[in-house]
């Protein structure tokens, strides 16, 4: 006889399994959002000391009255304004599929595009990501630079449900910033490495569509995305700057695939970011501490 799980501990145990891999600090807080029936909750988390740094929440005291008397937009806008006032950082979907580029349409008509439902509600703003962006048009870019607004390329979860492939070279040659993201919602990978690697195999297949005209990303290029520029957008350096704190895994590929010729250091660093496997990696160094080893 098969029997239906319960819908919260299926929850609890993927809680449990990205927890073991995902951690906040002060440099670099992890983002937490959860949405009952009624109500969002959100927290900004440094795991290392074990508190919250700020929180939000449809519950809290300065707005909870005023929601009785407003629409989904209303609540919005009111949840936008605190984000604000208590300096919270935004994540949200923008442009994924056309499928819910029409959703948003119908639920905020007198918006011209997508990005005008955040900004009007006060979500536009330096430091919000947006994930995936799959059909952003020029416009549409133009307003994420104009505010600092981040794209969260999630190439993975975009190929499995059919979205589409994100304009990521557009985007960088047009200045704006981006990074990686798992979307393990959508997604199947929450190794970095395989994000990495699926954001360059997605690039590949937009360069063959564009008959070569959109540019590849390389294996440095997805690396920086997958690594620096997310520890830039919460205030830290790319690469390895001199004064900060090392950041660093040391990974052990004598195990890999042998080469059919010796290997320069570009290349064993190719190697390693499309085979790793968590057992390759032998030390791990956080803030200048090795955290495991």
């Amino acid at each position: 006889m098969i029997q239906k799980r319960d819908k919260n501990e299926i929850r609890r145990i993927r809680h449990e399994r990205v927890r073991k891999k995902i951690s906040g600090n002060a440099e670099r807080p992890r983002f937490c959002v959860y949405r009952s029936l009624k109500n969002i909750y959100v927290q900004i988390i440094d795991d290392t000391k074990g508190v919250t740094l700020c929180q939000a929440s449809t519950l809290d005291k300065e707005i909870k009255p005023q929601l009785e008397s407003v629409d989904k937009k209303g609540a919005a806008k009111l949840v936008g304004k605190l984000a604000a006032e208590r300096g919270l950082y935004v994540q949200s979907h923008l442009s994924e599929n056309k499928g819910e580029i029409a959703w948003v349409k119908e639920l905020c008509p007198d918006c011209a595009q997508y990005w005008e439902s955040y900004d009007r509600a006060g979500l536009w703003k330096d430091h919000t990501v947006m994930a995936h962006c799959v059909h952003s048009d020029e416009r549409e870019r133009e307003a994420m630079r104009e505010h600092g607004v981040v794209t969260a390329h999630c190439a993975g979860s975009n190929i499995n449900i059919c979205s589409g492939v994100a304009p990521v070279r557009t985007l960088l040659r047009e200045g704006n910033l981006v990074t990686l993201g798992s979307d393990i919602a959508g997604g199947a990978l929450l190794a970095m490495n395989k994000v990495i690697t699926m954001s360059i195999r997605a690039s590949k297949f937009r360069h063959m569509q564009s008959d070569g005209k959109d540019e590849f990303l390389t294996v440095e290029e997805g690396y920086y995305l997958g690594s620096s520029a997310g520890h830039e957008y919460f205030g830290g350096h790319g690469g390895f700057v001199p004064g900060d704190y090392i950041h660093a895994i040391v990974v052990d590929d004598s195990d890999f695939t042998e080469a059919a010729h010796p290997l320069s250091v570009r290349e064993r660093f190719e190697r390693a970011i499309y085979m790793m496997h968590r057992h390759n990696i032998v030390s791990v160094w956080s803030e200048g501490k090795n955290v495991v080893c």
